[in-house]
């Protein structure tokens, strides 16, 4: 028998595009998604538990005649150019990739694992059994092999690699635990009418095609040289590989994004051409993604991961069969931290990592679950793209699922608030709204504090109509001052509110207003004029606050202010440098976020209104 490509006739059946959902949800990013991905198949596959899963990554200039019948794939691109002749994106598709497959030499990725437990079952395309590795990786679509504790679950990751290559082609070959050789290509492009006048289906296979079935090589003889192997593992090679003059970067980055926890547990290493990703080699590959971009997350991670100034929480959660299992959490405070934690299962695979945290400290996290029925758990309540937790997915208890995601929330969030006791962090702490000033250094001029006389707290009638416009605002008396030197009312707050509605003016009850008991504020980017307020309520209701800045004599001046907001980036009404009304809720910490017209650093003056 001879070798050759072959795609199935589609037997009156639809008739295959090239947008196959697979493919098309990783061609924005293919480098770093085939990373991921393959990464995540490997680290699935590892054979023993001491001994970390080893990929290689390389970029193969292969010569033509190399490649497994490269004749007939050639011939199957120029059917399907004159099959989709009117279709211009298909048509352009095809006529690319006839010129990639009639160079001298095809680009290819070779994405080569060791220590791992190659494809079971290679035979199973033979018998028709739908069992084993090898057909739920290279024959199947949906179908997943994975327990439990894997990374992956879903077999859509498979499709990665495909989106990697300019012709949507793909050779497996595997060596496994029975010394099992399996040789295969898959090729998924677009339906076409073959030589026989058939249409044909959109996925098609190198092999042994004489019969129905689609028959591996399973003899290393007729492997051709540049795709034989001969230690246990998997080998992917992504044939015409899309155009990435920075791959190794790329492939670095996400490595290291990805994986960080399972390269420092060493359970994976991973080789970059000449370059070896190990735990030893970590401190240098993050040098190297700091060059290529320094503001990628993974350098804080890293520093929170590794750094003696980290904090070590271990918080205690229920499985859904009533038992205790752990959580940790590794928090490290440092100025200009972007305030994120990264969430990873116990496979050292990063799910997603989370921002928004209402805390004026700089900060940066790992979350790690370490339970593991948590992590079987939390594995079912991730979407095929593993990029977060949906409670709802877990079909077998969704409400305990419901409450363990929101468990874990209510929990992170209160361990980054607790940050705020860290005494080694610089900030700009303000015992009460006296002091809303922005950061300085040492190198800049002094800017004049406000003394706690400068801070009114006003009693006031707020009228809300159908426009939410805020009535003028009468003086009151200052009240006394809180335990932070914060002035608020002695008095309860009057006056009345009115309700618009057309001639119906109803008198209802005043809305209470809130007591601040301190705040702090922190200038978060001078460049762009952003400072964030933090407010400390000691009772519920609301409050209006008007700001300007102090000039050196003490004068105040109007400022101009863009833009207010919630941490969530929820908007605050703005008008006439009136901000709110706020609702707050005693005890319940509130940031806000200022933008100003001017990037000059300046001495705020607030006014609670």
């Amino acid at each position: 028998m001879r070798a050759h490509w072959k795609f199935p006739s589609a037997g009156g059946g639809n008739i295959s595009g090239l947008n196959e959902t697979g493919i098309t949800q990783f061609k924005s990013l293919p480098i770093q998604s085939v990373t991921k991905e393959t990464l995540q198949d490997s680290l699935d596959a590892k054979a023993t538990k001491d001994k970390p899963s080893i990929v290689k990554f390389s970029v193969l200039s292969v010569p033509r005649k190399d490649i497994p019948d490269i004749e007939g794939l050639t011939k199957i691109f120029n059917l399907g150019e004159q099959y989709w002749h009117h279709h211009e994106e298909a048509k352009d598709f095809f006529a690319n990739g006839k010129k990639v497959l009639e160079d001298s030499n095809i680009s290819i990725m070779a994405i080569q694992d060791y220590n791992t437990t190659g494809l079971s079952n290679i035979g199973g395309s033979k018998s028709g059994s739908n069992s084993g590795g090898w057909v739920a990786l290279v024959r199947s679509t949906g179908i997943t092999e994975k327990g439990p504790d894997a990374s992956g679950s879903f077999g859509i990751g498979k499709h990665a690699p495909f989106a990697a290559s300019q012709l949507q082609t793909v050779i497996y070959g595997t060596m496994n635990e029975e010394d099992e050789i399996g040789f295969q290509g898959v090729s998924k492009i677009a339906s076409f009418r073959d030589f026989d006048g058939e249409i044909t289906q959109g996925t098609g296979y190198f092999g042994y095609t004489e019969t129905r079935d689609f028959i591996p090589i399973t003899n290393s003889q007729f492997v051709p040289e540049p795709f034989k192997r001969s230690e246990r593992g998997t080998d992917k090679f992504i044939i015409g590989l899309v155009e990435e003059k920075d791959w190794s970067i790329e492939v670095l980055t996400e490595a290291v994004s990805s994986f960080m926890l399972a390269i420092l547990d060493e359970k994976l290493e991973v080789h970059i051409d000449d370059f070896i990703l190990t735990k030893d080699t970590l401190a240098e590959a993050i040098k190297k993604i700091e060059k290529h971009d320094p503001n990628n997350l993974s350098i804080e991670f890293y520093q929170a991961l590794t750094s003696s100034k980290s904090r070590k929480i271990e918080g205690t959660f229920k499985t859904d069969d009533d038992k205790d299992e752990i959580i940790e959490l590794r928090l490290l405070a440092s100025k200009g931290f972007k305030k994120r934690v990264v969430l990873y299962r116990g496979t050292g695979m990063k799910i997603y990592d989370r921002g928004h945290f209402r805390t004026p400290i700089e900060f940066a996290g790992v979350l790690t679950v370490k339970g593991e029925r948590l992590n079987a758990v939390l594995r079912k309540m991730e979407p095929p793209t593993h990029d977060k937790w949906d409670p709802n997915l877990f079909k077998e208890n969704t409400r305990y699922a419901k409450r363990l995601h929101k468990e874990i929330n209510a929990w992170l969030n209160e361990q980054t608030r607790n940050l705020i006791d860290v005494s080694d962090i610089e900030s700009v702490e303000l015992k009460g709204l006296e002091k809303l000033l922005p950061d300085v250094t040492k190198k800049e001029s002094s800017i004049v504090e406000l003394e706690q006389k400068q801070i009114k707290l006003k009693t006031g009638k707020i009228k809300r109509h159908k426009q939410r416009k805020v009535a003028p605002r009468k003086k009151g008396l200052d009240g006394g001052n809180d335990e932070d030197g914060i002035a608020s009312p002695n008095n309860k707050p009057s006056g009345t509110e009115t309700t618009g509605g057309g001639t119906d003016n109803k008198q209802i009850p005043n809305i209470p207003k809130a007591r601040i008991s301190r705040a702090r504020a922190f200038c978060t980017d001078s460049v762009n004029g952003k400072y964030t307020i933090r407010f400390w309520p000691s009772s519920d209701g609301t409050r209006t606050f008007s700001i300007k800045s102090v000039g050196e004599n003490n004068n105040r001046n109007d400022i101009d202010i863009m833009n207010a907001k919630f941490s969530t980036g929820e908007s605050i009404s703005l008008k006439d440098n009136l901000i709110g009304p706020i609702n707050f809720t005693s005890k319940a910490m509130l940031d806000v976020h200022i933008q100003l017209k001017t990037q000059n650093k300046l001495a705020l003056e607030v006014q609670a209104n």
